[in-house]
């Protein structure tokens, strides 16, 4: 059997039964159709494999056009900071329902508490504030100096009859009016404080009952806004996840053309790719030889994190812009006619048909997580 060689890196082709091939070398995968085009085509001299070390310095002559690729990187970078932006914002809307959730649970155990006791206090008798410890005690008071300047006055005059030798006389009775002072005294205090106890009792409720007629108007206003906001959010959440499945199939479109290696199939990968060959003259399997993928990732989150928004602000700005659609396009029509066989002809227009599909979707004045914004602040 014939040795295929592969596009990207020029290492052999292994064939996987009626599945197409893939690279020994780089991993790039190779449907049926492209093995069988490659069959009718002429294959390349090949000395050997393409190693890290004898990586080509120029682009190999079956590999896709430059421009041509730069539009196709470009393309799988700014779907892929879609998705990561679209997941941030997504990731924040979820933080501030749960945020907003523990509000409405705060607000709404501070109002259970005061709502209990003001109906504890409404449930009260009003003889529990009259009978205090204080008002007991003046009751108890009174009650006993009455009762000693009574019995002193039974004693006194009991005296007098009982001894022939006395006589009843008004100034007798002196040593018994301090009892009746104090147990006067201890009436006037214990209405005093039975009044003063009825106003606290009166006074306790009525804060109460204001402070759960507050609390219930900061419950319900919370769960208003609570509510508004899920009903609101519920409809741009639901947009955002129909726009993430939308832009993973245009995505996953792009990368069955099999321009790049599977393991470079991710959002750090397609920025290393296109940020090596757009500032450098090198070749993809230049570009592909040099890459150390986990020394790339840690490299370009932060990077990507920090740019992605205006990625996706340049690429909207760009798709606005028809000149340079019309660029694209002939560019790209331009390769597709000069493509080498059928197989690679296909890639041209593939891409081609993701370049016209994510810059419409691009003109529209916002894309759906972009929206989400205004229910953020």
């Amino acid at each position: 059997m014939a040795n295929f060689i592969c596009d990207i890196c020029g290492g052999n082709i292994k064939m996987q039964g009626s599945q197409g091939g893939v690279c020994q070398n780089c991993g790039m995968e190779y449907d049926i159709e492209a093995i069988r085009a490659k069959v009718n085509a002429p294959q390349p001299k090949v000395e050997a494999p393409v190693t890290a070390q004898s990586a080509p310095h120029k682009a190999r002559q079956d590999e896709i056009e430059r421009q041509a690729l730069l539009i196709h990187l470009n393309d799988l970078r700014t779907m892929e900071t879609m998705l990561f932006e679209s997941k941030k914002e997504r990731e924040k809307l979820d933080n501030k329902d749960a945020e907003m959730r523990k509000n409405v649970g705060q607000v709404q155990a501070d109002y259970n508490k005061i709502k209990k006791k003001a109906d504890d206090i409404n449930n009260q008798s009003e003889n529990s504030f009259l009978l205090s410890e204080k008002v007991k005690k003046y009751r108890n008071g009174a009650i006993v100096m009455i009762a000693l300047g009574v019995i002193s006055i039974a004693l006194i005059t009991y005296a007098c009859i009982s001894s022939s030798n006395m006589e009843l006389n008004p100034a007798g009775y002196l040593p018994t009016t301090p009892f009746f002072l104090l147990g006067i005294s201890d009436i006037v205090k214990y209405k005093n404080e039975k009044k003063e106890g009825k106003n606290r009792y009166i006074k306790k409720r009525e804060d109460l009952n204001s402070s759960e007629a507050s609390a219930l108007a900061t419950k319900e206003k919370y769960e208003s806004e609570y509510n508004k906001w899920k009903e609101e959010t519920s409809a741009i959440t639901t947009e955002i996840l129909s726009e993430e499945q939308y832009t993973r199939e245009i995505l996953k479109n792009a990368y069955n053309a099999n321009i790049i290696p599977l393991q470079f199939r991710t959002i750090e990968g397609v920025y290393y790719l296109y940020d090596y060959l757009s500032t450098s003259n090198q070749s993809l399997a230049e570009a592909l030889m040099q890459a150390n993928l986990e020394s790339i990732k840690q490299r370009l989150e932060q990077v990507i994190a920090v740019q992605g928004k205006m990625v996706i602000e340049q690429q909207q700005a760009n798709a606005k812009l028809a000149n340079i659609q019309q660029t694209n396009q002939q560019i790209l029509e331009n390769a597709k006619r000069t493509a080498i066989n059928t197989a690679q002809a296909a890639k041209y227009a593939q891409i081609a048909a993701t370049n016209t599909e994510l810059l419409t979707k691009l003109n529209k004045k916002q894309l759906a997580y972009q929206r989400a914004d205004f229910w953020l602040k």
